[in-house]
């Protein structure tokens, strides 16, 4: 869903210890985290700076489909992951 885009940060919650806003933003983190450490890390710079995974995930991909234009099936890759 993160990597999708399809669960959007939510709105900031006020007088709130723990907010679904904090929880979003450590899942968030979490997988940027996990993402940065399982590539190359030549690939980390292009990366590291993104703010959210679908960010990264879609600047991963679309370098990933420009350097193996060759490779039609890219898509059950991404998904194995």
């Amino acid at each position: 869903m993160f990597i999708e885009g399809t669960l959007t940060r939510p709105a900031e919650a006020k007088d709130v210890d723990f907010s679904q806003t904090d929880a979003w933003d450590m899942a968030n983190s979490m997988l940027c985290s996990s993402i940065i450490n399982i590539i190359e890390p030549k690939l980390c710079l292009n990366v590291v700076y993104s703010e959210t995974t679908y960010v990264m995930w879609n600047n991963l991909k679309k370098r990933y489909l420009v350097a193996n234009t060759e490779n039609t099936s890219t898509e059950g890759w991404y998904s194995g992951l």
